[in-house]
């Protein structure tokens, strides 16, 4: 089954508490790395492979030409880190493997 990346975010947003600063936190049970982590990291895996797919990059492309398309993937969400519209790309992006980045 496949999981609409925006209504996974918008859920966590809504049953997120908000922390003393008044920004919203990871709900309870949303494992380290999982979208709204602060320390989310795409996988090797993914940025090596899926990363190029997933924006449809052509070979002659620079980041220049795909910078719309990684803004526009998120542009739908809701921010799982601070609710206002437009999620960071490292939030949508379909990484099986994402996780808590460590260096």
């Amino acid at each position: 089954e496949e999981v609409d990346v925006c209504e996974f975010l918008d859920s966590i947003f809504r049953q997120a508490p908000r922390d003393q600063m008044g920004l919203p936190a990871a709900r309870s049970g949303v494992g380290a790395g999982a979208p709204g982590d602060l320390n989310r990291g795409l996988s090797f895996k993914f940025i090596a492979q899926g990363l190029l797919l997933d924006l449809e990059v052509a070979t002659a492309e620079t980041p220049r030409d795909i910078e719309p398309r990684i803004r526009q993937r998120g542009e739908s969400c809701l921010c799982p880190r601070d609710g206002q519209p437009g999620a960071a790309y490292v939030d949508v992006a379909p990484d099986a493997d994402a996780g808590r980045a460590t260096h």
